[in-house]
């Protein structure tokens, strides 16, 4: 038997972890201007939107738009 691994859309489909009881928002993060490096690229627009995603009882605290 074969076992076959298709994923899922960005945004649909269930979420699984190791700990139930772990929080998960679902949210996403979009960096305007940020190439797939992000890390090295903007290291500040990194942490900032990780810790707003790690920390869902925390404000967000940027926000990032795409300038018009």
């Amino acid at each position: 038997m074969m076992r076959v691994i298709v994923p899922y859309l960005r945004g649909h489909g269930p979420t699984r972890s190791r700990d139930p009881a772990t929080p998960q928002s679902g949210q996403q993060r979009r960096v305007p201007h940020a190439g797939h490096n992000l890390p090295q690229e903007n290291p500040a627009a990194f942490t900032a939107a990780v810790l707003d995603l790690a920390t869902p009882a925390r404000p967000a605290r940027h926000q990032f738009h795409r300038p018009s």
